[in-house]
């Protein structure tokens, strides 16, 4: 079977060489567990459109998964080029900045990413983290707490949130 995919992949690919086109090849050779494969197919997709968020993205991941987060923060700082406001490019960079830059350097990143529409729970507890680093106590409180608004019931936010240090004497 995983012979038939790679026929229909190469003459999908040879209709239409595009940077979409060798992105929805990426994307089949992740299901069928390709992922040599899949990475050759995402650079490819890149070099045919730097532009694509999509595939900037799903490299990212990829190379995050692999646990290349330099490579990967440096994957959404390039997609940031071309989309500076895509919220999703703006998290990931942000989270991955966190992990490898350290609190000074990030801050910034985690929150311009914190004022998008974004649910994402690692976000607020990577920026709630970060202000606690930085000895802003409040701050952390408050990245925990709107991290709880956006995905109610986050249990690793509510543990960050409990695990506070009082503030005047009074529990988070």
């Amino acid at each position: 079977q995983k012979a038939r995919i790679e026929t229909l992949l190469s003459r999908a690919v040879a209709a239409e060489e595009s940077g979409w086109s060798r992105l929805q090849e990426a994307r089949v050779r992740l299901e069928i567990a390709d992922r040599t494969g899949a990475l050759q197919a995402l650079r490819t997709s890149l070099r045919l459109d730097p532009t694509s968020t999509e595939a900037r993205l799903t490299l990212g991941l990829l190379l995050e998964q692999d646990g290349l987060l330099s490579l990967a923060r440096d994957e959404y700082a390039r997609g940031l080029e071309y989309a500076p406001d895509d919220p999703r490019l703006l998290v990931a960079h942000a989270k991955a900045a966190y992990l490898t830059k350290g609190p000074t350097a990030s801050l910034p990143l985690l929150l311009a990413a914190a004022r998008t529409d974004t649910q994402d729970p690692a976000l607020f507890a990577y920026l709630g983290d970060c202000l606690f680093e930085l000895g802003d106590l409040p701050g952390s409180r408050a990245a925990y707490r709107e991290g709880l608004h956006r995905d109610p019931g986050n249990s690793h936010l509510a543990e960050r949130l409990e695990h506070m240090p009082p503030l005047n004497g009074h529990q988070p």
